[in-house]
């Protein structure tokens, strides 16, 4: 059993829990686990209510402890990495470099844009190969702020935000995607109750909303990335028949395939059809699976139980996380993704509700 295993191994226990909007019963869940006041209060900050209630207690706590846990090693590698770095410099007679270019060659320093990923592991560190890396179609956007106003002609552009610690296999050293298997989700979700799929939002601030809440519950050790990918429109178009589907709320369809899956109840014969999907375009569902569970059926289901940013609900698009979707994902997306690191300037909820946490 690995070390994070162990200490992440009682909120896998499913006798202490909360599921529900209770705010004094996640305390006291979180008190069972032996959680700090400071941990607790960045999990239950008011402004990202919404998406606390769509997972349990002990999900939101094991998530915060492994991606700090992934920060700490994060750290320990790049002092490791900037040890060698001086050692194989000073062999070689040179004076050592200022601490921005280690940070740069161990590739830590702040960045916008299409990013070429160094890794850590030995085969990574190996010399790149000489062939020309493919060109960015976002080489020349400004900003994440100009490429989420104004798309990209001939491109559908999507958004999701993941802790930098969990991507150290996604690119390669040219920063093209070699292991998109690290993006699926975890069971059950909206759209599937034992598959893990492929989620991503066509929203930015639904992206940077998410952001913002894995920032606040990982510290400030914590790199916090959202990931920019381009699809050409031309291979969604490409999917016909059922490989390419819409559920939205306030659709039937979209109450009870949701429920049947948050809940895992049998799913009835006509909506197994979206099981089969390549790409399922829809609504996003919120609160615990817990709750869904409580819910006598899918009429049940009222607005409260859709996320909402700006008064809107909010939209996803759900890839097949299948070998055949990751196939069509690893075939139709652009190889180089743009990757936004999520910073100080980006706390635009400071002023909302209690902020009084170091940031």
């Amino acid at each position: 059993m690995s070390f994070i295993d162990f200490i992440t191994g009682p909120f896998d226990s499913r006798g202490d829990d909360a599921d529900d909007g209770d705010d004094e019963q996640w305390r006291l869940t979180m008190d069972k686990f032996g959680l700090s006041t400071d941990f607790q209060d960045r999990i239950m900050h008011p402004t990202f209510t919404d998406i606390r209630l769509t997972q349990s207690c002990a999900y939101w706590c094991k998530d915060t402890v492994e991606m700090r846990y992934g920060a700490l090693r994060s750290i320990q590698q790049s002092s490791l990495d900037r040890q060698r770095l001086l050692e194989d410099l000073r062999g070689h007679g040179y004076s050592s470099p200022s601490s921005s270019q280690q940070c740069q060659a161990v590739g830590h320093a702040p960045f916008i844009g299409p990013l070429i990923s160094v890794a850590h592991s030995e085969k990574e560190q190996q010399p790149a190969s000489t062939s020309q890396a493919p060109v960015s179609i976002f080489g020349h956007a400004p900003s994440i702020n100009d490429i989420a106003t104004n798309g990209i002609d001939g491109y559908t552009i999507l958004f999701k935000s993941i802790d930098e610690s969990r991507t150290q296999i996604f690119l390669d050293a040219q920063g093209c995607i070699q292991d998109i298997g690290v993006l699926l989700s975890s069971t059950p979700s909206d759209f599937s109750s034992d598959r893990a799929l492929f989620y991503f939002t066509p929203d930015f601030e639904t992206a940077h909303y998410y952001a913002g809440y894995a920032k606040i519950r990982g510290g400030e050790n914590t790199n916090v990335l959202i990931i920019c990918v381009a699809i050409p429109n031309e291979a969604i178009q490409s999917l016909t028949g059922d490989a390419l589907q819409y559920l939205y709320w306030p659709n039937e369809d979209w109450k009870e395939y949701v429920w049947c899956n948050r809940a895992r109840k049998t799913m009835p014969l006509e909506l197994r059809r979206f099981r089969r999907a390549t790409l399922l375009i829809g609504s996003t569902a919120k609160k615990t699976s817990q709750a869904w569970g409580q819910l006598a059926g899918s009429s049940s289901v009222t607005e409260n139980y859709v996320l909402k940013i700006n008064g809107e609900p909010a939209v996803q698009y759900v890839f097949d996380g299948s070998d055949q979707g990751q196939d069509f994902l690893m075939e139709s997306i652009v190889p180089r993704p743009y990757m936004y690191q999520f910073t100080k300037s980006d706390y635009w909820f400071r002023d909302k509700g209690s902020t009084n946490l170091d940031q």
